[in-house]
């Protein structure tokens, strides 16, 4: 995809669950007549977020969620369980499904984030499907879903986040032998301020970042806001599933009309 210019959204809310229903709420209200390239960047409060199909027993340590007040909330596209905070800064590219396929999209994305870590003096090697490894370290995962005519990607690039938090709040699988939910892959974290020694301001990630999706997309930035539609659709999706234990916790979509079929890595 390239594109002239791309709408550049940098809104995020205090809840997590807002948050993860405005990821949805986006995609749903994509119009082919309207629809504008979408850059998202954002950040959550202290928050285990699932992917989709997983099992919060197996994946979570609701103990020390409940102690430390972080919030478990399930997003709408698959992939395993991330720990986010304010030193974690999360990344949503929204386009049309282009001619080349789902997995060249994905290929492109994972390229635009590791030009990004390149800008800042870090290599970094993809593990397929959907991480990044910095010296066998993962610093950053993504997710993607899509309709008929649009793909929703989002990652998370780990600048400042709290390792000893992420590591207390994930459970360790050892007490499950099995189960049909799909499971995350457990590994070792790092973050860019442990790979460069030194404090990382969220605008130098930004800035790099900018000027990678600039050179894969040859698209220029338009700071925007939300359409009537895509707030009328997180409305009704915050309220209806994302602040709902219904789907957070059990997995349960309450708002079937609202779900639409999604393939996701």
């Amino acid at each position: 995809m390239v594109c002239d210019e791309c709408r550049l959204l940098e809104i995020d809310y205090e809840l997590p669950y807002r948050n993860l229903a405005l990821e949805e709420a986006l995609m749903k209200s994509c119009n082919l007549e309207s629809f504008a390239p979408t850059l998202r960047i954002w950040f959550n409060n202290s928050s285990v977020i699932l992917g989709r199909f997983q099992n919060v027993a197996i994946e979570v340590n609701r103990e020390v969620c409940a102690g430390e007040d972080v919030k478990i909330v399930r997003r709408f596209t698959g992939g395993g369980t991330v720990y986010h905070d304010k030193g974690n800064m999360n990344v949503t590219i929204l386009s049309e499904r282009p001619g080349v396929g789902f997995e060249a999209t994905l290929t492109r994305n994972m390229s635009i984030l590791r030009s990004t870590l390149s800008k800042l003096g870090i290599e970094s090697i993809v593990e397929p499907p959907n991480t990044l490894l910095v010296k066998g370290d993962k610093i950053s995962g993504s997710a993607a879903a899509m309709n008929r005519d649009f793909i929703l990607w989002h990652a998370s690039l780990m600048i400042s986040t709290d390792q000893t938090m992420l590591r207390q709040v994930l459970s360790s699988h050892e007490t499950f032998a099995s189960t049909s939910h799909i499971r995350s892959v457990r590994r070792p974290t790092t973050n860019l301020e442990q790979q460069l020694k030194r404090i990382v301001p969220i605008h130098e990630v930004k800035s790099k970042l900018l000027e990678s999706i600039q050179e894969e997309l040859g698209a220029t930035f338009a700071p925007n806001c939300l359409s009537p539609s895509e707030e009328l659709a997180l409305q009704e999706l915050h309220e209806h599933k994302y602040s709902k234990n219904s789907w957070n916790l059990e997995g349960h979509d309450p708002v079937s009309r609202l779900t639409q079929t999604t393939i996701a890595v």
